[in-house]
């Protein structure tokens, strides 16, 4: 037939051609990705709700920072050249922080100790644009220094709950000599603690033991949310980010809202959306190290007066938030998968997203088929490694749920386990109807007593 077509009609035949194999290679690349959707406090709020200040220098839930740590465990890290680039928005947050702090000082009535610094340095710093910084001259660096040296100022800082000031303040302000420094290049950390405005959605893909994680944050969304969550439909998990340390805070536009009670009332929001049923929520408790540090002199009893726990107890404390936010959880079949973390610590966040990754590889294992399950290292001192090349230790999951609760089930419990989607794919991967699958395989758990090795149900599912 070839033949019989114009040079015209063939050149066209050859780019439909080349157009469906470049679309079948991109759905075979989209069932290997699997879609994060990180939020945090503040991120879906409706238009208008929020202040732009607010929205730029405060609620800082921490996404932006696990973003940056994502590049630094699995991509390609920070170059010089990159670090460079960071250097005038470092220099923009000290004097953002110091706004903050001068502007507190006289809402709070505070007396500066120093009058130099009254009438002199702080009228200085606050001559400054801080959003068009480029540089760090001498005469603001020793106003800053001795600004920030003031006890006027330092009461002001332990303070800070009653205005909004930057989580990165007092690192950068005690650093400020090596900040200050001729040929200045911030390092890791600087850069993991510098805050700018997240706006749009910000996509940032890696890849993993040849899996695409394809992170997506939704910072700085001030759109009404019905208007686009449903475009994140069927993402692979949710990553809800609350700040552990915002107990005591409440909200730039609202001084009687405390940021818990509103980023409580956002994830119960986030879980029950019908558009992320099939999705896995994973829940980080993050700046851990800013509540050990702030139940010292701040007690979580006078905001939350349902806590009956010790004083000054951070374990307790970060406890007793977990259990508010996992009893937000309507359904009781799903489960919340709950971290703490510190964003700006690399290794605590390397360490979880780990844990995190198996979790979510294991739910998505074949697109919800039966898979094989490593059990995690128990008190034995076997290595994840050694039990791995034993091949010990295994056990079946569909959907989370152990192959024998799976056939312990009766046919009740299995109907909403196998929703018509996981119905259609289980069909597919193991040419068996669902229930017919099930049948089968508690009638030859009944006869055949060895099935209840791992090897031998393994090698059973394959033959079938």
């Amino acid at each position: 037939m070839m033949c019989c077509l114009s040079a015209e009609a063939r050149e066209q035949k050859q780019i439909n051609r080349e157009i469906e194999k470049q679309l079948r290679l991109d759905k075979k690349n989209q069932r290997r990705e699997l879609k994060l959707l990180l939020l945090g406090n503040f991120d879906l709020e409706k238009i208008n709700k929020l202040e732009p200040l607010f929205f730029a220098g405060t609620g800082e839930s921490g996404k932006s920072t696990f973003i940056k740590q994502m590049r630094i465990i699995h991509g390609t890290g920070y170059s010089e050249e990159d670090k460079r680039s960071f250097v005038k928005l470092v220099y923009q947050n000290i004097f953002m922080a110091m706004h903050s702090m001068i502007r507190a000082m006289d809402t709070l009535k505070i007396q500066y100790r120093d009058k130099r610094n009254e009438h002199e340095h702080a009228a200085l710093v606050r001559s400054v644009d801080y959003e068009t910084v480029t540089t760090f001259e001498p005469q603001y660096v020793e106003a800053i220094k001795s600004l920030w040296n003031d006890p006027g100022i330092k009461e002001c800082y332990d303070r800070r709950r009653e205005y909004q000031l930057t989580d990165s303040a007092k690192y950068y302000l005690d650093s400020i000599d090596r900040i200050a420094s001729p040929g200045y290049l911030p390092t890791e950390q600087d850069v993991l603690r510098v805050r700018v405005p997240t706006t749009g959605i910000i996509e940032y893909p890696f890849d993993l033991e040849n899996i695409i994680f394809r992170m997506v944050d939704v910072g700085g969304q001030r759109s009404e949310r019905r208007k686009w969550i449903h475009c994140f439909e069927n993402v692979t998990s949710i990553m809800f980010l609350a700040a552990l340390s915002e107990y005591d805070q409440v909200l730039v536009e609202s001084d009687n809202e405390n940021r818990m009670e509103e980023s409580k009332a956002l994830f119960r929001t986030i879980i029950t959306y019908p558009w992320f049923t099939n999705s896995s929520v994973i829940l980080f408790l993050n700046k851990k190290d800013l509540l050990e540090e702030k139940i010292m002199h701040s007690h979580l009893v006078d905001y939350f007066p349902e806590f009956d726990g010790p004083k000054r107890d951070a374990q307790a404390a970060r406890e007793f938030i977990l259990k508010m936010y996992v009893d937000l959880n309507p359904d009781s079949d799903k489960i919340i998968y709950s971290h703490f973390t510190c964003a700006t610590d690399t290794e605590n966040i390397r360490f979880v997203f780990a844990a995190v990754k198996d979790t979510i590889l294991q739910l998505n294992l074949k697109e919800y088929n039966l898979n094989i399950n490593m059990a995690d290292q128990d008190a034995t001192g076997v290595t994840a490694a050694e039990l791995k090349k034993k091949r010990t230790f295994r056990k079946f999951t569909f959907r989370g749920v152990d192959l024998d609760q799976l056939l312990d089930m009766n046919n009740e419990q299995l109907m909403p386990l196998l929703h018509c989607r996981a119905r259609r794919r289980l069909s597919r991967g193991l040419k068996r109807k669902p229930m017919a699958l099930i049948k089968r395989l508690r009638k030859a758990k009944k006869e055949t007593p060895e099935l209840e090795k791992p090897q031998a149900i393994k090698t059973h599912l394959r033959d079938m």
